[in-house]
C-alpha cells in the first residue's frame, strides 16, 4: 500500500513539473486541429423535454483567435417514456472567436446548422409526419483547458434555435439547450514559428 502511495505521488510529481514547465508558453496558435467526442444531454426550452446524443466536433484554427468548426449531434434517445422526436441529428458548421491565455481557452461562436427532424406524434388523420431537413442557427460558448500536447478537457453550452414546418397545428419550435464535456484530443499541424 505505502509503494503504491508513492507511485501516485511521484506522478503528481511529474505531471505538476510538466504542466508547470509549459504553463508560461501560449498553447493556442494557428494550424491547431482538435476532435472530441462525448454523449451530450440537452434540454429543450419549449417543453419539459430532455435529449440524448452522441456529439463529435472537427475544429481547425485558421489563427490565433479564430477557428472554423464543424460539429455532428446523432440523436439516441430521450428520458422520457415516450419521446417527443422519433429523429432529431444535427450538423453544424461556422466559426469561432478565442480568448485564449497559456492552456486556457474561452471561446464564443455562430454555426448554421441542418436538422434531421421527425416528431413522434400523430395529426388528427392518425398519419405520422415525415422526417425532413430543417434549419437552423446556433449559439456556442465553452472553455477547454490544453492538458498535455495531445489531449485537452473541455465544456461546451450551444443554444439551438429551430422549428420543425408542415403540420396541421402550424410550426413546432424545437429549440433547445445542449451541453457537452470530456476528453479532447489536439495536434499541432504547424511548426512554432
Amino acid at each position: 500500500m505505502v509503494k503504491v502511495k508513492a507511485i501516485y505521488l511521484l506522478l503528481l510529481f511529474f505531471i505538476s513539473v510538466d504542466v508547470s514547465a509549459q504553463e508560461n508558453e501560449a498553447f493556442v496558435r494557428k494550424g491547431l486541429l482538435k476532435a472530441t467526442a462525448t454523449i451530450s444531454p440537452s434540454f429543450m426550452l419549449n417543453r419539459n423535454i430532455n435529449n440524448i446524443y452522441v456529439s463529435g466536433e472537427l475544429e481547425y484554427f485558421l489563427e490565433k483567435k479564430i477557428s472554423v468548426r464543424g460539429d455532428c449531434f446523432w440523436y439516441r434517445d430521450s428520458q422520457q417514456d415516450i419521446p417527443f422526436l422519433k429523429e432529431n441529428s444535427m450538423i453544424f458548421f461556422g466559426a469561432l472567436y478565442h480568448f485564449s491565455k497559456k492552456k486556457h481557452d474561452l471561446f464564443i461562436g455562430i454555426q448554421p446548422a441542418a436538422i434531421l427532424s421527425q416528431p413522434n406524434i400523430l395529426d388528427t388523420s392518425l398519419v405520422n409526419y415525415p422526417s425532413q431537413i430543417n434549419p437552423g442557427i446556433s449559439l456556442i460558448a465553452g472553455y477547454t483547458f490544453y492538458v498535455w500536447n495531445y489531449c485537452n478537457f473541455f465544456i461546451n453550452a450551444r443554444y439551438l434555435n429551430t422549428k420543425y414546418v408542415g403540420t396541421h397545428i402550424g410550426p413546432i419550435h424545437l429549440d433547445e439547450v445542449i451541453l457537452s464535456a470530456g476528453l479532447g484530443f489536439q495536434l499541432h499541424t504547424r511548426k512554432k514559428q
